[in-house]
């Protein structure tokens, strides 16, 4: 081969080596949650409960009358199903919150308060003893064209939950539904 041709086939794999390298997409990095993962902590618990085999006593309380029951075999998604939609890192609801933290020893809260006017979430607090959950807290509301409603979520891990809703109707009678779930554990 003279020297024109290794010329040529230098220029060859020069440009071949610089596409391939081009081509090459960068590694995907799994994107961080900026504020605590709440549906991935009930995730969490809910995987607890089912292993655990954990019952449920759920207890209704609504227009002045109440009504208990135990599940046996209960559908933890279910039970916290507003608890799973709560999600402080969707773009909506991430971009609006402000965070203050407060701690005491070895007790840490984490205080999330929405800055929109306009959003559902409200609030939320999670409250941790170590490395380890205590409780959460939400408060949702949302005003429309029917009325106003208020959601009041609380956790206690392991324990209990409890779930007050509150409809206030432009007309007519305001309806205020409380569930509280009582977690009868085996673990």
């Amino acid at each position: 081969m003279h020297t024109s041709g290794k010329l040529r086939a230098g220029r060859w794999l020069f440009w071949v080596l610089i596409i391939v390298s081009c081509d090459t997409a960068p590694p995907k990095s799994t994107p961080q949650k900026r504020h605590f993962d709440i549906p991935g902590y009930f995730r969490s618990e809910i995987s607890r409960f089912v292993a655990s085999g954990s019952s449920l006593q759920k207890i209704v309380h609504t227009e002045g009358k109440t009504e208990s029951h135990t599940i046996r075999e209960p559908d933890w998604n279910d039970a916290f199903q507003y608890f799973l939609q709560i999600d402080l890192n969707s773009p909506g609801t991430a971009k609006w919150l402000m965070v203050d933290t407060l701690i005491s020893g070895t007790e840490l809260q984490l205080n999330y308060a929405s800055v929109d006017s306009t959003a559902k979430l409200k609030r939320a607090s999670v409250f941790f003893t170590g490395n380890t959950v205590d409780s959460v807290a939400v408060a949702l509301y949302n005003t429309g064209l029917y009325g106003t409603e208020s959601q009041f979520l609380t956790y206690k891990r392991g324990v209990a939950y409890k779930m007050h809703f509150l409809l206030n109707p432009t007309v007519g009678k305001a309806t205020d539904l409380e569930v509280a779930g009582k977690v009868i554990s085996n673990l």
